[in-house]
C-alpha cells in the first residue's frame, strides 16, 4: 500500500523484529525435534544451527549491500530479468504464505494443547489472524512498535523461566557428550537451520522501510544472534530439566 512506502522503523526496531521473529514458533518445536535427533547432544546441534543460519543471513547481508532499498521482488527481478524474477518471486511468496499457514498452526496447536484445551481450534486461528490482518492493515511501523513493547517482556519471562528452573537442573542429563557421534548431530541441525534461520529470507521484504540501510546489515546479524543464543539456551534447558527423552516424546518441552 501507499502507506507501506512512507513508513519508516528504526534499527533498533528492526533488530527486535529479527529476533523476535527468529524466536517465534521455533521455541516450541527445535527442542522436540532436536533431541529426536542429537538426543542428549542437541544443544550442540543447536549451536550448529545457529553457526549456519548466521552464515544464512551474511548472504542476505550481501544482498543488501549489493541491493540497497530493494525488495526481494526487486533483487529477483534485476538478478533473473522481468520474467524469470517474476517466477521466482512466485516461489517465494508460495512458501511465505505456506509458512504463515504453518506458523498459525503451530500457535494454534500450542494454544489448544497446553492453555486452553476447551476452545475450538478454529477460534482461536480467527482471533490470531485477526491480529495479523489488523497489523497489516496499519503497516510496518505499528508492527515494530509492539515488537519494541514485548521485547522486554519476552526476554523477563524467559530469564524468569531460567532462574526458577534452576532447582532443577540435572546436568548429568548432557552425558555421555557425542554419545551418538557426529552424523546424528549434524542431521538434527538441518531441520532447525531451515526453521528458523531461513526463513528469515521474509525480512528483505522489510528492508526497505529500514531507516538507515547500512546499519540494517549488523542489526540483522545481531537479531539472528540474540535469538540463536536463547534457542540454544532452551534447547540446553530442555535437556538438564526434562532430559532427552522426554524432550523428543513432549510435542512443546
Amino acid at each position: 500500500s501507499g502507506d507501506m512506502e512512507k513508513s519508516f522503523i528504526g534499527i533498533r526496531q528492526f533488530t527486535i523484529l529479527v529476533t523476535l521473529f527468529t524466536i517465534g514458533s521455533s521455541i516450541l518445536i527445535s527442542p522436540s525435534g532436536l533431541a529426536a535427533g542429537a538426543k542428549q547432544d542437541a544443544w550442540i546441534a543447536a549451536i550448529l544451527s545457529v553457526c549456519i543460519g548466521l552464515l544464512t543471513v551474511y548472504l542476505y547481508h550481501t544482498l543488501i549491500s549489493r541491493f540497497p532499498n530493494q525488495t526481494l521482488v526487486e533483487m529477483c527481478e534485476v538478478i533473473f530479468g522481468i520474467w524469470i524474477g517474476k517466477i521466482v518471486s512466485l516461489f517465494y511468496f508460495s512458501f511465505f504464505f505456506l509458512l504463515a499457514a504453518l506458523v498459525l498452526r503451530n500457535i494454534g496447536d500450542f494454544v489448544v494443547t497446553q492453555v486452553l484445551p476447551d476452545t475450538p481450534l478454529q477460534f482461536i486461528l480467527i482471533i490470531f489472524l485477526a491480529v495479523v490482518i489488523m497489523a497489516n492493515w496499519l503497516g510496518i511501523e505499528t508492527i515494530a512498535r509492539t515488537g519494541e513493547i514485548f521485547f522486554p517482556w519476552v526476554i523477563l519471562f524467559f530469564l524468569a523461566m531460567v532462574v526458577f528452573l534452576a532447582p532443577q537442573f540435572r546436568l548429568f542429563q548432557l552425558k555421555p557428550y557425542l554419545g551418538e557421534g557426529i552424523i546424528p548431530i549434524f542431521r538434527a541441525s538441518l531441520p532447525f537451520t531451515g526453521t528458523p534461520f531461513m526463513e528469515l529470507v521474509v525480512l528483505l521484504m522489510v528492508i526497505p522501510c529500514v531507516n538507515c540501510a547500512k546499519k540494517a546489515n549488523k542489526a540483522f546479524l545481531t537479531g539472528t544472534l540474540i535469538a540463536g543464543i536463547l534457542l540454544i539456551l532452551i534447547t540446553l534447558l530442555s535437556i538438564i530439566v526434562l532430559g532427552a527423552g522426554i524432550t523428543a516424546r513432549n510435542l512443546y518441552p
